[in-house]
């Protein structure tokens, strides 16, 4: 048997201008129905994905949409 380590993706959202923390930014992992929502210290977690390259996708009302590719693996 195989079994995966399951991963946690943490991460930081700030404005690129202004380096200020952005609250409230969706944050998709692209065909799955997993999401999460910064908070006002732009931070956000998601729990439980297994490791494998995933497209997150980040998304806030007034800003550019942004996909990115991460290649998930335990640390």
């Amino acid at each position: 048997m195989n079994a995966q380590k399951v991963i946690e993706l943490v991460g930081c959202i700030t404005d690129s201008r202004t380096k200020e923390p952005l609250e409230g930014v969706m944050v998709h992992i692209q065909n799955t129905g997993v999401r999460s929502i910064s908070d006002e210290n732009g931070s956000y977690t998601i729990e439980k994905l297994e490791q494998s390259a995933i497209v997150v996708s980040f998304y806030k009302r007034g800003y550019q949409r942004e996909s990115v590719v991460i290649h998930l693996k335990d640390s």
